[in-house]
C-alpha cells in the first residue's frame, strides 16, 4: 500500500478490522478478565505488540484497577500503566520525541 499517494481502504479493510482485529482483541480481553478475576493476588497483565492494541481498553472497562503493561516496538498503546522498550536507546528516542 502507498497510502500517501493511493489510499486503498475499502469495505474489505473495514470488515477485516471489525470482524477480525476488534473481535480478536475483545476475545483476548474476555479471557484475561476471566483468568485475572480468579487470581489472588491480582496479577499484572502483559500485552505484547500492536496485535493487541485494543485489548487493554476492553480489559480496563471490566477491571479498572488491574495493572496492565504493554510491550511494543512502536510505543503508541493507550490505556496501559506501563510501556516497555527493547533498548536504552529506544527509551531515549521516545523521551526525545516527547520533549
Amino acid at each position: 500500500w502507498n497510502f500517501s499517494h493511493t489510499p486503498n481502504i475499502d469495505e474489505s479493510i473495514h470488515d477485516a478490522r471489525e470482524n477480525g482485529y476488534v473481535s480478536v482483541n475483545r476475545a483476548f480481553a474476555e479471557a484475561i478478565v476471566a483468568e485475572a478475576g480468579d487470581c489472588k493476588p491480582t496479577p499484572i497483565v502483559l500485552l505484547q505488540d500492536f496485535h493487541l492494541y485494543l485489548a487493554a481498553s476492553f480489559v480496563r472497562r471490566e477491571m479498572p484497577n488491574l495493572t496492565l503493561a504493554h510491550f511494543t516496538h512502536i510505543p503508541w498503546a493507550g490505556a496501559n500503566d506501563a510501556i516497555g522498550f527493547q533498548t536504552n536507546q529506544d527509551v531515549q528516542n521516545f523521551l526525545h520525541t516527547c520533549r
